[in-house]
């Protein structure tokens, strides 16, 4: 893993971090981790493109450092089913609770 501590306090300082699992919304029900930010943004896209197969109700999400992090928690609080998402950006998410990953299959 890398070392998150600069990433983690800028985040801090820009993002209300709720310490409570019960303000959040069930969760994702998967994660895709990709390496690069490159790579993530790719796959999203690419899920895009095939979400005109899936039940029309499914929401993605893109969890990227260098993306806005107050509008990914608002994305998040409002529900998603499947988070495509760099390993940095979601370890910060994972380790001050903003992300619930237990229903992930």
């Amino acid at each position: 893993m890398t070392d998150c501590t600069e990433s983690q306090s800028v985040l801090n300082s820009h993002v209300y971090w709720p310490q409570n699992e019960s303000m959040f919304t069930p969760g994702p029900k998967a994660i895709i981790i990709e390496p690069s930010k490159e790579l993530a943004e790719q796959t999203y896209r690419c899920i895009q493109t095939f979400k005109k197969y899936l039940p029309n109700d499914v929401k993605l999400l893109l969890i990227i450092g260098g993306g806005n992090a107050k509008d990914q928690l608002s994305q998040l609080k409002a529900g998603v089913d499947i988070v495509v998402a760099t390993p940095g950006r979601l370890e910060d998410m994972i380790i001050n609770n903003m992300i619930n990953v237990k229903q992930c299959r």
